[in-house]
């Protein structure tokens, strides 16, 4: 039943959203068909396609030409208290977590970076940029800095298949404590855009931060990153307690 109190296609995309997240509309399958929504809500074409176009922009819905409309798979849904890596968190709401590599060599550190490093300028750092993905699908491209001497070594690994964090874990002997992070909204632009797939001036959640690693007893930052993570799927949750 339409609720007046709201326009008729907003209407039918709440209730097209409630059905998804209860489940009774489930990712990979088609809804129902343009006519049968019609009858169904007693409204006409324009207002159906509109409440459609509508979902699909917002990331609900995708369509394929020529067999119908489909619900999307759910957008990653990450705490912003609890740490974990971005394979971790894609490969959590049953997507192939892929890394796609673009850049990793050793610079010597600016300002801004040997400041996030807490250690001098010039010193040698590992840069690595990586594009995440789920089911093939760019979800944040990430650029990392690491005090090279911290992690010596750990550029000789394929990290396009491997998870960073579980080689610094496993294969040096690094416990992830913690992490600081800041969060911004911003446009996309060139770089970004393109390795996200996106258009310009899209809306991204721009994450910077320090991760905190311990060795032998000894705390330490182990990385300054910077992430760009498309808010068409992206979405982000902080429970907080009184």
């Amino acid at each position: 039943m339409i609720d007046t109190k709201y326009p008729k296609y907003y209407t039918i995309m709440e209730d097209i959203i409630r059905q998804i997240e209860n489940e009774e509309l489930v990712p990979g399958k088609n809804i129902p068909a343009e006519r049968e929504l019609i009858e169904m809500y007693k409204v006409s074409r324009i207002t159906v396609r509109k409440a459609i176009e509508e979902l699909v922009s917002k990331g609900y819905l995708y369509k394929i030409q020529g067999k119908g409309t489909y619900v999307k798979k759910s957008n990653i849904k990450q705490g912003l208290v609890k740490l974990t890596s971005c394979t971790e968190d894609i490969t959590k709401i049953g997507r192939k977590a892929t890394i796609k590599q673009l850049e990793k060599k050793i610079i010597t550190a600016n300002k801004k970076i040997a400041n996030h490093l807490e250690i001098h300028e010039g010193e040698k750092v590992l840069k690595i940029v990586r594009v995440f993905l789920g089911d093939g699908e760019p979800i944040n491209i990430t650029t990392s800095y690491m005090k090279y001497e911290n992690i010596k070594g750990v550029e000789e690994y394929d990290l396009s298949q491997n998870s960073l964090y579980k080689i610094l874990e496993t294969e040096f002997n690094i416990t992830i404590i913690k992490a600081n992070r800041t969060i911004e909204a911003v446009l996309s632009h060139g770089y970004i855009s393109k390795n996200l797939n996106i258009e310009d001036n899209q809306p991204l959640l721009y994450f910077t931060g320090e991760v905190y690693g311990k060795k032998d007893g000894e705390e330490f930052v182990l990385e300054y990153f910077e992430s760009a993570y498309a808010t068409n799927i992206c979405k982000f949750y902080l429970e907080q307690y009184r």
